[in-house]
């Protein structure tokens, strides 16, 4: 689909030359989360391994929760591991490792109990949690209608210096380190700010572009919109002006940089087209649904009673 000859891309170009082509960033964020060491696949797999000897037997599955509820836990029951689902893997472990006193009470008399008393096997338990719980954190930030490149950016750049800061031993020292590598290679460097860049090393600049935005960045005024204003407000307000370096910044900053619009519609759209509908056509009640508008109901229905009595 996204081939630049035959494919979508392709096909789009013939209508918009000027289009750009994105991945979605929500999914180069989960493609990251995957990478793991050795080590840690292998601690996470032991992890996947023991939920399933007791979730995937019904009768061990409501042992286990009348063992829970007898030790007055906080939670009744395992989370089953899910690949496709995003969050997954920091929930099962987030689940896990809170329920670590009651499934090694429940597994005393079986080939895991060594695992469970094992400190060395609990850290890295603990460990994996606390990183993919922050990765599932990362992953909702991203998600959202008013989401932008640059925001994309700052919140991937904050993560990136994280990790590289939350050296401790040196098998989580190696897996944070090759994550932090991992989301250089998917997303760059952020540059919003362009009273903080260095013109001369700024590429793909025209002399036109290079004279505004010396314009730009000498006019104090424009630095206290900056600061105020929303970033797409902001070069809307600067292409009065500048028309040339305005249009160059709103082209990064317009298309989508995830699939979260297209992802809502879909969820929206099935949730609307049910048994319960006999309309085959919704595609202006889907409209309605998923616009950031609130329709002044009032109002229309009453619309609807004047056009009824008359």
């Amino acid at each position: 689909m996204s081939g630049y000859k035959t494919g979508l891309l392709g096909r789009l170009k013939e209508v918009a030359p000027q289009v750009k082509w994105t991945h979605c960033c929500i999914h180069r964020e989960a493609l990251v989360a995957e990478h793991l060491s050795e080590h840690m696949k292998t601690t996470l797999e032991k992890v996947v391994k023991i939920i399933n000897f007791i979730k995937s037997r019904p009768l061990q599955s409501r042992l286990f929760e009348v063992l829970c509820n007898d030790m007055r836990s906080d939670h009744v029951q395992l989370i089953l591991y899910f690949e496709i689902r995003w969050l997954s893997r920091g929930k099962i472990l987030q689940r896990f490792f809170e329920l670590r006193d009651e499934v090694r009470v429940f597994l005393l008399e079986t080939r895991f109990v060594g695992l469970l008393t094992d400190f060395s096997w609990l850290s890295r338990i603990a460990y994996l949690a606390d990183v993919f719980e922050y990765l599932n954190t990362l992953n909702l930030s991203l998600q959202g209608i008013y989401i932008d490149v640059f925001h994309v950016e700052d919140k991937i750049e904050a993560t990136i210096k994280k990790f590289e800061i939350w050296e401790v031993k040196s098998e989580i020292s190696e897996h944070l380190l090759s994550k932090a590598k991992i989301l250089r290679k998917y997303f760059h460097q952020p540059h919003p700010n362009p009273f903080s860049c260095d013109i001369e090393k700024i590429e793909n600049l025209s002399e036109q572009e290079q004279d505004e935005l010396i314009d730009l960045v000498t006019y104090g005024t424009m630095k206290n919109i900056f600061n105020d204003k929303k970033l797409i407000d902001f070069w809307l307000i600067v292409q009065n002006d500048q028309k040339q370096l305005a249009e160059k910044a709103l082209r990064h900053l317009i298309p989508f940089c995830t699939t979260y619009r297209c992802e809502q519609a879909f969820s929206t759209y099935c949730y609307m087209k049910n048994k319960y509908r006999n309309r085959l056509n919704i595609d202006a009640d889907l409209r309605v649904k998923i616009s950031s508008m609130q329709p002044d109901l009032d109002e229309i229905m009453n619309k609807i009673k004047i056009s009824l009595v008359s």
